[in-house]
């Protein structure tokens, strides 16, 4: 372990070495960073009113008011694999607007409020802020309620040494109700079966603008992040990353990633994890295949281990069709932030330890005229897979247990979007898994089959915005107090909305989410709220 830490530190000391050089000519991939944030609006795209505790994949996290906030799953790389984004065409951007607001009042004694505004001086320097706030509450079963409450800062400042520096700063607060037991058996007070997660999290980053003379490029930043909870369950993430490349030929990238995290836990007992990954890697891009390999190298306090990072794809018909494949692994670290986010019922008193996996998958994706298109099937098997099991002591108020277990997952997965006619977009996602656990009778809460299905239509000059949303996911596994397995139901969710602008810069609306008052729990002992409508107005400017 000491000869490996020694290596590590010597090919960290060398990437950093790198950071000093000036650069010059970053291609287009790169100068993403300096927009880290971007909140200005699109005249037609539908405002962004969604934030989201730190997603360790953002797939699909567009999703406006729906009715199963709380019991929405949220996608983590140590679960099911994800359905990501496929490429889109580069249509004309519309006007772009540096703020935004939507407010508005709900059936459900729901307050809505999302605001967000971009300042820029000039060309180097960018400050944004973004404010967001909901809240329900049931009238038909006591207790079923929570909150949201997030804010955050962001900026980026170019220099004219060729050096650009970005800061955040943000905080979220979100409030649950543990409403899960016999409500005909237990009377529980509101307070005593509240729960309350805040985080706080800051984040500095250094890069490169441009490439060097000598053709490198260079990133590096730090973040912190502290959660807690109200029964005083604390921790603390601390990470680093930094990476240095040398580009060849301006479009073949030799990139070496250093990352660090550390993870600590506290509760009834203290636990930490800390975490070491050395990645290095090389992209060929030529106009009919991109090649990428690499290799992950990992050193926790007990173990060392090598991953495969290698990922391909061959053009056959000018983008139309494309063939890609790719063997990864890595590890994901099973938090208590990361868990309490995917099951906000879950027991704040559980084990943290390192989900590791290999994923093994291949595809087709493309794009002709009216539709782009992405299929692919693939195989996972993830170590310390975390799974969700309602807790036997009834004084927790029908909390749901962690529990581990490897676990092997055979997909299918396809998205598309089909634009026929114009201001119409038409899109869709379906994911299948087959989960085999290795010890457990199921992957308990854990659902197999999900799909979404959206259209968006303008028109009037884009005075009126119409949308529709039918969203469906099977039932999980679950198992009970008595350790039998029960099925829970399925969800089939259709939703609706429209937007009015009689003045440009200021709109009304109004969302109506879950029509087929489906009133599934998603985790057992949870119904989750039925047919919602939300109203208010809409601003741009």
């Amino acid at each position: 372990m000491k000869i490996q830490n020694i290596a590590i530190t010597l090919i960290l000391l060398q990437s950093i070495s790198l950071f000093a050089q000036k650069d010059k000519n970053l291609p287009t991939d790169q100068v993403n960073v300096v927009k880290s944030f971007e909140t200005r609006l699109a005249d037609f795209e539908k405002l962004s009113t969604k934030p989201t505790l730190p997603p360790l994949d953002t797939v699909n996290t567009k999703q406006n008011m729906k009715y199963s906030i709380q019991e929405k799953t949220i996608n983590i790389d140590y679960d099911a694999p994800k359905l990501r984004p496929i490429s889109m065409k580069a249509d004309p951007l519309p006007p772009a607007y540096d703020g935004y607001l939507k407010a508005g009042y709900g059936s459900l004694s729901s307050p809505y409020f999302d605001a967000g505004y971009i300042f820029n001086s000039d060309k180097t320097l960018e400050i944004g802020g973004k404010v967001h706030y909901e809240s329900a509450k049931s009238t038909k079963i006591t207790n079923q309620k929570y909150s949201k409450f997030g804010i955050n800062l962001d900026g980026t400042y170019l220099m004219e040494n060729n050096i650009g520096l970005s800061a955040k700063l943000g905080y979220a607060g979100n409030g649950y109700s543990f409403y899960g037991y016999d409500h005909e058996k237990y009377n529980f007070t509101s307070d005593s079966i509240k729960q309350q997660f805040n985080a706080f999290d800051i984040g500095a980053k250094i890069f490169s603008v441009k490439k060097t003379d000598s053709d490198f490029s260079f990133n590096g930043g730090l973040d912190l992040g502290i959660y807690n909870d109200r029964f005083d369950s604390k921790e603390t993430a601390l990470g680093f990353n930094a990476t240095g490349t040398k580009w060849f030929a301006d479009k073949h990238p030799l990139n070496i990633t250093v990352k660090t995290q550390r993870v600590g836990f506290s509760d009834t007992t203290d636990q930490t994890i800390s975490n070491i990954w050395l990645q290095p890697n090389f992209e060929y891009h030529h106009d009919m295949f991109n090649i990428h390999v690499g290799v992950n190298m990992l050193s926790t306090a007990s173990k060392f281990k090598v991953f495969p990072d290698f990922k391909a794809a061959l053009n056959l018909a000018d983008n139309v069709f494309t063939v890609f494949a790719g063997w990864q692994g890595d590890a994901q670290i099973n938090s208590f932030r990361t868990l309490s986010t995917y099951c906000p019922y879950v027991l704040s008193s559980m084990k943290i330890n390192n989900a590791f996996y290999n994923e093994f998958y291949g595809g087709i994706k493309g794009s002709v005229n009216i539709l782009d298109y992405q299929a692919q099937a693939g195989f996972k098997k993830v170590e310390n897979q975390a799974l969700f099991v309602s807790d036997t002591n009834l004084l927790r108020f029908n909390r749901l247990r962690v529990i581990y277990d490897t676990v092997s997952i055979t997909y299918v997965k396809g998205n598309l979007v089909l634009r026929p006619i114009a201001n119409l977009e038409i899109s869709g996602s379906l994911i299948f898994n087959v989960f085999s656990p290795k010890h457990e009778t199921a992957a308990w809460h854990l659902p197999a089959l999900d799909g979404n299905f959206g259209a968006k239509y303008g028109l009037l000059d884009g005075q009126v915005k119409l949308k529709g949303n039918a969203y469906f996911q099977s039932g999980p596994n679950a198992l009970t107090k008595t350790g039998a397995t029960e099925r829970l139901g399925s969800l089939f969710d259709l939703s609706v909305g429209a937007e009015y602008w009689p003045l440009k810069n200021v709109g009304i609306y109004v969302d109506a989410n879950n029509l087929l008052n489906n009133k599934r729990q998603r985790w057992l002992g949870y119904d989750q709220f039925g047919i919602n409508i939300n109203g208010g107005i809409v601003a741009r400017f």
